[in-house]
This record gives C-alpha cells, sequence and structure tokens, in this order.
C-alpha cells in the first residue's frame, strides 16, 4: 500500500512538473519573438497580407490575423526601419517619401501597426494554403480555424466554386499544389463545410474546410477522365431529380496544356464514392473555353431556371439533368437572331421594322456578352447607345473597359441582384433585375496584380444581406512582380458592408404613364413594353448622402424642391465644387532631392481656401483653385516651384516646373469623400411644359410643342442607354 501511495504521489508530483516544463518551453518560445500586428485603423482589426522589408530586404508578410513574429539575428534589440507595403491599404508617407516605419525590435514586446484602409471593402483573411496563421501559432495567439498551418497538404489553390448540397457548403478549386510536385492536384479539388447557422464559423473569421482526401491526407482528384491534362469545372449547381432527390452536378472541361478541350461534358457527384463521375461527353461544347460561372435559380411566369454568366455571357436553361445535359435546351440573352451564331464580320443582329435591336432570350443562340459587344461597337455594327451593358465607374464617369468574371445574385437588403467582378480591380454595381440595366458601379478593391475569378457568397450573408462575403484567388503569377510567400496563387476573403455610403449607387428611375419612380414602388405587374423610358438615374430615398437634395413629387406628378416624402435625392445645380479639395492630400514631386514629398490641408477660413504645407522646406506662397485643379508655388530651399495638378476621385495628377526642368506631381487625399458628387456623368435635368401636361429630361431639346424651363431643378446620373433592357419578370428562388 505504501510503495504504490508513493509512487502515485510521484507520478503526480512528475505530471505537474511536466505541464509547468512545457507551459515555460511555450512562454518561452512566445516570448522569443518581437510581436507586430498591423491593424485597419477603423476597425481594429488585423490585416493579411502587408508586408515589412527592412533595409536587408527580406520580407516579412503578416497572417491572417495580421501578425509577424520577428526574430531576425542581428536586428533584435535595436531600432529598424520597415518600408510597409501592401494593396488596398496604407500607412501615411514619411520624411523621405517612403511608406516606412521604425521599429525597436526586442524579444517579448509588441508593437501595433495601423494602416489607412483605400479599399472600401475589408480584407479578412486567407482561406486556402501553407501557414495561414503561422505567425499566430508563433506568437500563442488565438486562431480561429481547425488547421491553421497547413490543411489536406494544399500549398495554393484557384478559382472557388461554391454551392449548398445536402445543408453544407461544397466548395470546388480548380489547380491544388501540393508540396510533392507542381502538378500535385490539377483534376479538381473540393471540400466541405458547416453553414454558419448550422455550427459553422462566422465568415468574418474564417472558414474550416474538410477536404476531401486520399489514403495519404492528401487533396484528392474528384473527377476521373480517360483522358490526359487537367480538369477544371465551370460551374457546380444542386438540383432535384424526378424523385426531389437533391442531386450535385458540374459542367466539365477536360483540356491540355494549352486549354484546348480533350473532352467537355456533365457530371454527378456520387455521394458514396465522393467522387464526380462523367454522365454526358457533349461534342457542341469543344469549342467553348473555359470559363467561372456561380449558378443562380429564379422564376419567370412560373417556370423554374437556372441562370449561368460571367461577363454578361447570359444563358439560362431548366434544371433538370435531361436539360442541363442538351445544349439545344439553352436559351441565351441576345440581340443575335434565334438559332444563329457569333460571326464578328458579319453578325445576324435581330432588329424590328424601326431598325431597333432585339434583345431577348433566345434558344440556341450565342449569347451576346461584354466583349462581343465591344467588338460590334468597334466594328460599327451597332451604337454605343443600343448596347446593353454600360458599366460605368461613378466617381468618374468613365466607361469601365475591363470587366472580368465574377458573379449576379439577389441580395435581401438592397432588394437588387448585385455584381462582383473583376480581375486586378474589383467592382460592385446593382441591378432591378439579373439582366440590367447595369449602368453604375463602384470599385471596391484595388490590387496591382491579380485578384482573380471572384464569387459572392450569398449563402454566408449576414443581417439580412447588409453584409456580404467574396472571395478571389490572389497571385502575381501573370505579372514581373515578386510572388508573394504563402499567399500566391490562393483565396482571399473579403466583406463588404452595404450599409457603407461608399456601395450607394443611383437606381434607374422608370418613366411609366407619366410617372417617375424607381423600381421598388412600381405596380408589381408593370413590365418592360409599359415602360416609356428610364429617364436618368438618382439616389433612392433612403440613401441620402451628406451634400444631396431631396427631390419630391406632387399630386398632380410634377417635381419640385419641397414637400413631405422625398421622390429621390439628386445634387443640387450650385453645389460647391471647392469642397472636393478639402481635406490633407499627401503629395510628391518627382525632382531628384531626397525630401520630395510633403502633404498640403486645404481648408474653409473666412470664406475662401487656404492651403497649408506640413514641412517648412515646401512652403507656400501662392495657391489658387481654379475648374478641377489646384495651383500652387512653394518656395524651397532649391529654388521657387510652380505646380498645377487636376482632381479628380481622390487623386492628384500634375505637374511642377522651375525654369526650364519640370516633372511630375501627383498625390492622394487620406479621407474618403462620396465622390459621385462630382462626377462628369451628372446632368442637368429640365422641366419641360406645354399647356397639358409636363415632362422631364436630361436632354436639351424639348419635344415639339414643349417649353423648355431656364433653370434645370438639379442633377442627376445620367442614362447612357438608347433602350430599356430589363426583365422584372424573374424572381429569385434560391
Amino acid at each position: 500500500m505504501y510503495d504504490i501511495y508513493l509512487i502515485n504521489k510521484l507520478r503526480f508530483f512528475f505530471s505537474i512538473f511536466t505541464v509547468l516544463f512545457l507551459l515555460s518551453s511555450c512562454n518561452k518560445s512566445q516570448n522569443s519573438y518581437f510581436k507586430i500586428k498591423v491593424v485597419d485603423s477603423e476597425t481594429s482589426k488585423g490585416v493579411p497580407l502587408v508586408g515589412l522589408i527592412p533595409l536587408t530586404q527580406v520580407k516579412y508578410y503578416t497572417d491572417s490575423n495580421g501578425f509577424i513574429a520577428f526574430n531576425e539575428s542581428g536586428l533584435m534589440d535595436k531600432e529598424v526601419y520597415f518600408e510597409i507595403s501592401t494593396e488596398g491599404y496604407e500607412y501615411p508617407l514619411s520624411e523621405e517619401g517612403k511608406r516606412a516605419i521604425t521599429l525597436f525590435c526586442k524579444a517579448g514586446d509588441s508593437v501595433i501597426v495601423k494602416l489607412r484602409r483605400k479599399n472600401v471593402a475589408e480584407r479578412l483573411y486567407r482561406s486556402t494554403g501553407l501557414g495561414i496563421y503561422r505567425d499566430s501559432k508563433l506568437l500563442g495567439e488565438t486562431i480561429p480555424i481547425e488547421n491553421p498551418i497547413i490543411n489536406a497538404e494544399v500549398l495554393g489553390q484557384d478559382s472557388n466554386l461554391a454551392t449548398v448540397y445536402n445543408n453544407e457548403i461544397f466548395w470546388v478549386w480548380g489547380d491544388t499544389f501540393l508540396p510533392s510536385n507542381y502538378n500535385g492536384n490539377f483534376s479538381v479539388a473540393a471540400a466541405t463545410s458547416l453553414l454558419p447557422e448550422q455550427g459553422g464559423l462566422n465568415p468574418n473569421v474564417g472558414v474550416n474546410y474538410n477536404y476531401f482526401v486520399d489514403e495519404t491526407g492528401k487533396s484528392k482528384p474528384m473527377i476521373k477522365l480517360t483522358k490526359p491534362g487537367y480538369v477544371w469545372f465551370d460551374w457546380i449547381a444542386s438540383i432535384k431529380d424526378e424523385n426531389g432527390t437533391e442531386k450535385l452536378v458540374a459542367k466539365y472541361a477536360n483540356v491540355n496544356s494549352y486549354f484546348a478541350n480533350y473532352e467537355r461534358g456533365i457530371a454527378i457527384y456520387n455521394d458514396e464514392n465522393q467522387q464526380f463521375e462523367n454522365h454526358k461527353a457533349i461534342p457542341e461544347w469543344m469549342s467553348e473555353q473555359h470559363t467561372c460561372q456561380h449558378p443562380f435559380f429564379g422564376l419567370e411566369d412560373d417556370q423554374e431556371f437556372m441562370y449561368l454568366t460571367t461577363e454578361f455571357n447570359f444563358l439560362k436553361v431548366k434544371p433538370t439533368l435531361n436539360d442541363l445535359a442538351s445544349p439545344e435546351n439553352y436559351y441565351a440573352f441576345t440581340c443575335l437572331k434565334e438559332g444563329s451564331k457569333f460571326n464578328g464580320e458579319n453578325p445576324e443582329l435581330e432588329r424590328d421594322s424601326n431598325g431597333n435591336l432585339i434583345y431577348d432570350w433566345k434558344l440556341n443562340t450565342d449569347a451576346i456578352d461584354f466583349k462581343k459587344q465591344q467588338q460590334l461597337i468597334t466594328n460599327g455594327q451597332i451604337s454605343k447607345e443600343e448596347a446593353w451593358l454600360q458599366l460605368t465607374n461613378i466617381n468618374t464617369g468613365e466607361t469601365i473597359e475591363r470587366i472580368g468574371r465574377g458573379s449576379i445574385y439577389w441580395n435581401e437588403f438592397r432588394q437588387k441582384w448585385i455584381l462582383i467582378c473583376g480581375d486586378v480591380d474589383i467592382w460592385f454595381a446593382e441591378a432591378d433585375s439579373p439582366i440590367g440595366p447595369w449602368v453604375y458601379a463602384k470599385k471596391i478593391v484595388e490590387h496591382k496584380s491579380f485578384l482573380y475569378n471572384p464569387t459572392h457568397h450569398p449563402f454566408l450573408d449576414q443581417n439580412g444581406g447588409k453584409d456580404i462575403f467574396f472571395e478571389g484567388t490572389f497571385t502575381k503569377f501573370f505579372s514581373d512582380e515578386e510572388k508573394v510567400p504563402r499567399y500566391d496563387y490562393n483565396q482571399l476573403f473579403y466583406k463588404l458592408s452595404l450599409e457603407d455610403e461608399q456601395t450607394f449607387l443611383p437606381s434607374a428611375v422608370y418613366k411609366v404613364n407619366n410617372q417617375y419612380d424607381f423600381r421598388d414602388n412600381l405596380s408589381l405587374n408593370v413590365t418592360i413594353n409599359d415602360i416609356e423610358e428610364i429617364g436618368f438615374y438618382a439616389l433612392q430615398p433612403h440613401q441620402n448622402v451628406e451634400g444631396l437634395i431631396p427631390i419630391y413629387q406632387s399630386e398632380d406628378k410634377n417635381l419640385s424642391l419641397s414637400g413631405n416624402n422625398p421622390l429621390f435625392y439628386a445634387v443640387p445645380n450650385d453645389i460647391d465644387e471647392n469642397k472636393k479639395f478639402l481635406g490633407t492630400w499627401e503629395t510628391k514631386v518627382d525632382f531628384p532631392h531626397f525630401n520630395n514629398t510633403f502633404n498640403i490641408t486645404i481648408k474653409e477660413e473666412n470664406d475662401k481656401l487656404i492651403a497649408i504645407s506640413n514641412k517648412e522646406d515646401f512652403k507656400i506662397s501662392k495657391f489658387q483653385i481654379k475648374n478641377d485643379s489646384i495651383n500652387l508655388t512653394f518656395v524651397h530651399p532649391e529654388g521657387i516651384y510652380d505646380l498645377k495638378a487636376n482632381v479628380k476621385n481622390g487623386k492628384l495628377n500634375g505637374n511642377w516646373k522651375i525654369g526650364s526642368y519640370k516633372g511630375k506631381w501627383e498625390g492622394t487625399i487620406t479621407s474618403k469623400k462620396w465622390w459621385a458628387l462630382y462626377s462628369d456623368a451628372l446632368v442637368n435635368l429640365y422641366e419641360f411644359k406645354n399647356d397639358d401636361s409636363v415632362y422631364y429630361s436630361t436632354m436639351l431639346e424639348p419635344k415639339k410643342g414643349f417649353t423648355r424651363q431656364s433653370v434645370p431643378i438639379c442633377k442627376v446620373w445620367n442614362n447612357p442607354n438608347s433602350k430599356v433592357i430589363t426583365s422584372f419578370n424573374i424572381k429569385p428562388t434560391q
């Protein structure tokens, strides 16, 4: 008895000693690092993908919590100068014109570095690849996901597709890099995760992927075909069979190294084997290039369709296995004659007896997407005004020339269909129907290189659709820039708040029965044939932004500046353009001097604008605002410099000169403004009258018998379309 008691007591003390030793070792390990946390100054959340670069040029990047565990031999216990480099965020310019900071790096100490977010959307985390929370783990910080270092041996993945299947999220990726060789898994990788409401992670913090793996624990190929090459999915969708059983269906492309097709077809997921199986090869699709499409479902006149689109290549098909595998049963939204294929040199355009293009859903016909539309405009086969896609940068009024792939889904909060698209910069737009009218868009993410194949995940929406989440593949694979370790060729998640006024976009104002209103207020029975025109674009009554004015509609349907309930918000005629200059501008002149940056703060004082420099060496002696330009002269130890720059969309671009020497002057404002107030897309809205009636238009020339009032009511955003292209009868179902 005594011996057993003694042995047990020794065992107990040994266990305590072991635990204390391990805790001490863990604490010692954590305290051997200088902890750097980089945060978003608006949210105080950690920012992923931020590089801190000392003069050694060894680059350190924040993990998905925004942490860097720094311990570099030779650089500890001393001040270290770091340049700060990232995309969509920035640190203030230093005296030397660098975005840089000096930190005293001591093991066990910590520092928080705050960045200003330029993006509208908030970068949340990297969801795939190696070391997602590497530095957080080294520092002993809280980690939200189950596999923070590596999951299923995945090093990199691109081009996500996702849908809800059997009450879980089913995720699919294209190429997947694994440690053992370059062509790790190039035949579709997949995983599942729980929906947030079913116990899954909050999308604000991450996704716990349960990968499909082989016997070695590596991400396994999800489809096996007889031919060589890569296998990619264009789309995946959950449909019901004739018995009401849920089926997961995919369109596949089996391609060679030049991306030409070996085989195209439809595959079905086998739940028992956890594998996609070839259902039917479809030769008619062999001429198509692989793309990424994100299906949505809707009802049209009580008939359900599955809709497919990317870069506005719009198709619809009944969601049955037979229809999905029958190319002749697909409708395309197009202005070509039904049954025709696109011929760039001699397209078979369908026009009515008055020469108007006829856009409609047509069976077994090529769609007219953004690229084909541009080709038709360039060749002079259609005019720009009759083109159905008119995506315009709301801040500048400029046409967006490069759209990129993306997704369209219904948003419950906005009560609109929303678009997330792009391949470098990411754009947000919204419309009253899936096919439009698509006009104004807002850039929500900036990237130097690529964030491609972005998609919104509506099953992750929060707060009734007020907060949406989207992801895209980050890479510098297609550029000459140095790749970012661990991040390159992986998925980045973003969050966009639709309550943020930076996402407020003008909506179409329809004229129906000589009455002007938004889609929300029109009768549910209104069809495209009832719409006389889209008169203009304006902000809805719940989207008031500082600087706008309310416009009312009286009982006799006349518009006025007074009333009870606003019909819409618009820009006043006498808007103070000088306000766009107010704020602090970080500027840089490219003359050959070490100290070539200075800030100018423009503010109102005694009813006039003044400019103040933050540096004695850049003493402003003259300052003038003229139209859209800033003109100033500063006195510098090396001479007197004259500068002039145009201001647009928060950016300053111009030149300096001194004698015969000249160069660039550029800068950005450090605060956010709703730049649509100063957009080149703004036009005057006039009232036109005759003895019997009134109408409103942005056109200067009146209709016969009408007289234009000399003073416009307000400024609104232009409608660039000569046609009304929309489809109110499409109702979202999933």
